[in-house]
This record gives C-alpha cells, sequence and structure tokens, in this order.
C-alpha cells in the first residue's frame, strides 16, 4: 500500500489541499473543524493504489473545496450534516458529502438568455 507521506505530494493529486487547509472558520463552528482536520488526517492514510478510492477521494477534495469557497454550498452542507459527526464514521462521512456535493451540482441550472428578439 502507498500512502501520501509528503505534503508536495498531496498537493499534485489534490489540488485544493492548501486552499482548504488555510481555511479560515470561526471557533466554535464544529463541523468545518470536524470536516477540515479528518480531511487532512485522512489523505495522509490514503492508499494510491486503490483508484477506486482515489477517485472517491478526489471527488471529495473537489466537495470540500466547494465548501470552503461557495457561501451557498457552505449553508448547505453545514445544514444537512450539522451533527454528522457525532453519528457517522469519517468514511461514511465522505460518501455522504460526496452525493450531497454531486446532488448540488445537478440542481445547478444554467441560466441561458433567450437573445430572440421579440
Amino acid at each position: 500500500m502507498t500512502t501520501l507521506d509528503n505534503t508536495s505530494l498531496i498537493t499534485e493529486i489534490f489540488p485544493h489541499y492548501d486552499e482548504i487547509v488555510e481555511f479560515d472558520y470561526d471557533t466554535d463552528d464544529n463541523t468545518s473543524r470536524y470536516l477540515i482536520d479528518g480531511y487532512r488526517e485522512y489523505l495522509f492514510g490514503v492508499d494510491l493504489d486503490d483508484e477506486a478510492n482515489l477517485d472517491k477521494v478526489k471527488l471529495f477534495d473537489n466537495a470540500i473545496y466547494e465548501y470552503v469557497t461557495n457561501n451557498d454550498f457552505f449553508k448547505r452542507v453545514k445544514n444537512h450534516f450539522e451533527n454528522a459527526e457525532a453519528e457517522k464514521e469519517y468514511e461514511e462521512l465522505i460518501d455522504d458529502i460526496n452525493k450531497f456535493y454531486n446532488e448540488y451540482q445537478d440542481s445547478l441550472v444554467s441560466v441561458i438568455p433567450n437573445s430572440r428578439w421579440v
């Protein structure tokens, strides 16, 4: 099993690592602390030889990046997963957040202006 052992390799594989771990959240924001601290710790144990798991964690990297950069997604995740850390193992939480992220992405509607003359 090949795992990550240095930060430069992490930033190669997970491009949003720096923005995520440097995200400044409130000290009383338990959801953000759990997600971001768990994200940091989880990446160092990822098996790089397991392609399916690696794809899942790359999607998780995108989801957490969306969490720290998109206020709408941030609020939705906080509302949906408010007490998740008490109820779920981190691996299960990753699956749930990935599913939530995919559903969020699917729900975004592109607004195409009608350019036809009336």
